[in-house]
């Protein structure tokens, strides 16, 4: 499974998504917000200065302190929750492992007052869900309040850690 996090105090003026004639908008505070992003949290000022509005991490690591810098700046941020991977020891038929890593997750989540999650299975780990169903991502969604969406999902066919077959099988449950 996957878990990422929203941090912003915009999610609780107003920050949603809406289907247009055209597909699908981004609305932080009453207006479009179309996110002009990078990877990471050091240059924070330059992306700024070139117009950029939002980061991704990839980890909790002095999340305050990026939180902090990035609200002073008005980024908003994404911070990756890593999750663990099979390729790399992790045992997803391991009941106990996946409760405690989602549990983490909850801990994390609960910990920011402005950080909120979302709940999905990365398509790189597809192969160990195919049986998922749409009940179970909700049911995992209603482990906390603050998890207010499903993602990060959808297909990597460059890497195909998991089948083509099995990412699809798991995108069209979510």
């Amino acid at each position: 499974c996957y878990l990422s996090a929203i941090a912003g105090n915009e999610l609780n003026l107003g920050t949603y998504v809406v289907k247009t004639k055209s597909g699908y908008e981004l609305i932080r505070n009453g207006k479009n917000y179309y996110i002009k992003g990078a990877g990471g949290y050091q240059y924070l000022n330059q992306l700024k200065d070139i117009g950029g509005n939002s980061i991704r991490t990839w980890g909790v690591d002095n999340a305050q302190q990026i939180l902090d810098d990035a609200h002073k700046l008005g980024i908003t941020v994404c911070l990756g929750l890593w999750v663990g991977h099979e390729r790399h020891g992790f045992n997803y038929d391991d009941e106990y492992a996946v409760k405690g890593q989602l549990e983490s997750f909850k801990k994390i989540i609960n910990e920011f007052k402005c950080v909120y999650g979302t709940y999905g299975i990365h398509p790189h780990e597809a192969k160990h869900y195919t049986d998922i169903t749409e009940k179970i991502i909700i049911d995992n969604l209603n482990l906390s309040k603050k998890l207010i969406g499903i993602g990060e999902t959808g297909f990597d066919f460059y890497y195909n850690h998991s089948d083509q077959e099995s990412q699809k099988k798991v995108f069209e449950k979510h």
